[in-house]
């Protein structure tokens, strides 16, 4: 009988290491569980953030002490806010001129999924890939979850956005007469011009777009590779 347990303790031990070998997230201790097997959702995402992808929870997770089945709150990431980000992406992302406001405030999940989802770079919500597309508002959720849809959808304003000449929306007519997406001359993390305006683009065929802004206190001139300089006053 001794020798028929400690057979089944070997059987026992060998399946868990199996586990753990499958699971490199699995717990430090026997009593504890792979992340998966309570987390099976983490690993079916369309695109799933690369740690996650390689079942690599530790990279972002802390993985010591006591039991998280009876210590709720256990394995949190090891650092907070973007610093953690900051451990395999570049912070030169983060530094310029103008810097978008989840980004100085070291808040990437207000934007990105941390685990992953279904779209690109795991954005929580619709964001245009190329720098030309037609508007929709579905098209922009990501953008309009915080910013005033008016700011882009109104041809005449008197307020919902400074980049207008008299009550000419000008962000509409780029985003809806020209098709121009956001990142046609902004950048969505951080930029060398004032309101995260972007030195260079590129258009559809690959062709490199100049951009330089000066503002005023009642406006500001633009001058692009696509168009004669132009100004603007509110």
């Amino acid at each position: 009988m001794n020798i028929f347990f400690k057979l089944l303790k070997i059987s026992l031990c060998s399946a868990f290491m199996m586990i753990c070998n499958q699971f490199p997230a699995a717990a430090a201790s026997a009593n504890e569980k792979p992340c998966y097997a309570c987390h099976p959702s983490k690993l079916t995402k369309k695109v799933p953030h690369p740690p996650v992808a390689e079942k690599d929870c530790k990279a972002c997770h802390k993985s010591e002490g006591g039991n998280h089945q009876l210590q709720k709150g256990l394995y949190g990431v090891k650092k907070q806010g973007a610093s953690i980000c900051y451990d395999c992406h570049d912070a030169e992302m983060a530094k310029g001129k103008s810097v978008h406001a989840p980004v100085s405030d070291n808040d990437c999940v207000s934007c990105h999924d941390p685990h992953g989802g279904s779209r690109a770079r795991f954005l929580k919500g619709n964001y245009p890939a190329a720098s030309e597309a037609a508007f929709s508002e579905d098209g922009y959720s990501l953008c309009l979850s915080c910013h005033e849809p008016k700011a882009f959808t109104d041809d005449e304003t008197g307020s919902a956005t400074g980049f207008r000449d008299g009550k000419t929306n000008l962000h509409a007519l780029h985003v809806k007469g020209a098709a121009l997406t956001c990142k046609a001359c902004h950048n969505v993390h951080a930029a060398p011009q004032q309101k995260l305006l972007s030195n260079a683009s590129k258009n559809k065929n690959g062709v490199e777009i100049l951009l330089n802004m000066t503002f005023s206190a009642s406006g500001g001139s633009c001058k692009m590779t696509c168009h004669s300089p132009a100004t603007y006053n509110r």
